[in-house]
């Protein structure tokens, strides 16, 4: 007797707390989603398409000076001068490349172009650090790594537009 009572008392414990948790022993209803509606996904493609977009415009605007820049100064069009002629000859160039590090570094960009961003920043750094040093006497050796500099911030220049879908400069 003492066992019928120890079975029933187990079973009514059992019952009382599923009741309690409010489940059942009978499986889950495979139908149920488990995942977020689908009108999740366009609210976040709206949103980071307006990040995008707004990225997009704030990218154009830094990068013309410098682009405007390095078309007005033709670094193998340098004759040989004074180190003084060659610092005011470059200046516009190491001034563009000023202004676009200090925009790309405020302008904070996120997603896929966060990085060529940085590293735009880091080359356009170079080219005023590389100015910074350049004399007369070594422009020989100085002028391709000025070169390589600007062209580093042109590959990453791509990467951003690809990034952020603009379209390529010609």
């Amino acid at each position: 007797m003492k066992l019928i009572i120890s079975v029933a008392a187990a079973l009514g414990v059992a019952s009382l707390l599923c009741a309690a948790c409010g489940g059942t022993t009978s499986p889950p209803n495979t139908t149920t989603p488990t995942s977020a509606p689908t009108t999740m996904a366009p609210t976040t493609t709206v949103a980071r398409t307006a990040t995008t977009k707004r990225e997009a415009a704030t990218f154009l605007e830094i990068i013309a000076p410098f682009n405007a820049a390095t078309t007005r100064i033709d670094l193998s069009g340098a004759k040989p001068m004074t180190t003084a002629e060659l610092q005011v000859f470059l200046a516009p160039l190491a001034k563009a490349s000023n202004t676009l590090v200090s925009a790309i570094l405020s302008a904070a960009f996120t997603g896929l172009a966060a990085t060529p961003a940085r590293t735009m920043a880091i080359a356009a750094e170079a080219v005023v650090a590389d100015i910074g040093s350049v004399t007369a006497s070594n422009w020989s050796s100085e002028e391709p790594v000025i070169a390589r500099d600007e062209a580093t911030v042109g590959k990453e220049d791509r990467l951003v537009r690809a990034d952020l879908d603009i379209p390529a400069t010609s």
